[in-house]
């Protein structure tokens, strides 16, 4: 009664319409973002009110993935997870402890054959002063997968003109038009993801995404108009955090890790690059 209380109170003082592809979606904002789940399959989407830019995932594809480990040593996807009774299975908290965040937690209904027997939670946790959007991952089972490939990271649709940032080797663009492509690159890995972030662009927002410790894949998947990105995660506890930058450009992501860096204690002030070293995007 209390969960259904407060969606009365919050949902009709929003006034954007949000991607949804069922009946119920969830909303949950601050003063910057704000954040439409659907809660059936767990996509999301982002509207960044000050860059007025709407970000979604890919629903061309799943939102979760369970992978496994086959005889001949492939990696098996299976289908992806859902959580029953949508309108019903989450708990909606206005603020935590600390009164910083509002969240919203998705729960796979009973056990599930998928996840051997357990189930997972699935937390979208939005802080309330930043451009900040959290999702928190945890499998209840020991016997559940190790790895789950998540979409972390949010589409770019060709027409809109905007590019992938990672940190592989001395740094890649990956620009939202081109061929069919899918890659994947390991975290601290000699050809794969120097620094655990990737970001995104497109005309009136970018976004970086942050990774929470060193068990982490990137993959890149560009098909039809639609390019997207997901984090293979491992271990049964995982989450990262997408930051939101109004008009900003891939030299506006990387100052912002730079903050995450200097916070995490990897930034090393001897080796320091200016903006004089890092050529413009061509206009």
């Amino acid at each position: 009664m209390g969960i259904l209380l407060l969606l009365t109170l919050f949902l009709p003082t929003l006034p954007i319409s949000f991607y949804s592809s069922n009946e119920c979606p969830v909303v949950i904002s601050n003063s910057r973002l704000r954040v439409s789940i659907d809660t059936k399959s767990g996509h999301f989407s982002v509207y960044d009110v000050f860059g007025e830019v709407l970000w979604k995932t890919d629903d061309a594809r799943p939102f979760i993935e369970i992978i496994r480990q086959g005889y001949s040593g492939d990696l098996i996807r299976s289908t992806t997870l859902s959580f029953d009774n949508p309108c019903l299975q989450f708990v909606y908290t206005e603020s935590s402890e600390d009164g910083r965040t509002k969240s919203v937690t998705l729960t796979t209904g009973g056990s599930s054959e998928a996840l051997a027997g357990g189930n997972l939670k699935l937390y979208y946790i939005l802080n309330i002063e930043e451009p900040q959007l959290t999702l928190k991952v945890e499998v209840s089972t020991e016997g559940g997968p190790k790895l789950l490939n998540i979409q972390t990271g949010l589409t770019i649709e060709a027409d809109e003109e905007g590019y992938l940032v990672i940190p592989n080797r001395m740094g890649a663009i990956l620009p939202s038009r081109g061929p069919n492509l899918r890659a994947s690159y390991d975290l601290y890995h000699n050809s794969g993801l120097g620094m655990a972030f990737y970001g995104a662009v497109k005309k009136g927002s970018a976004y970086l995404v942050t990774l929470d410790n060193l068990y982490h894949e990137v993959e890149v998947r560009r098909a039809g108009n639609k390019t997207s990105i997901s984090t293979i995660f491992q271990g049964r506890s995982i989450s990262s955090t997408i930051t939101f930058i109004p008009n900003g450009t891939y030299v506006d992501i990387a100052k912002q890790y730079k903050k995450v860096a200097i916070e995490r204690g990897l930034y090393n002030p001897a080796c320091r690059l200016t903006e004089k070293h890092i050529p413009p995007w061509p206009s």
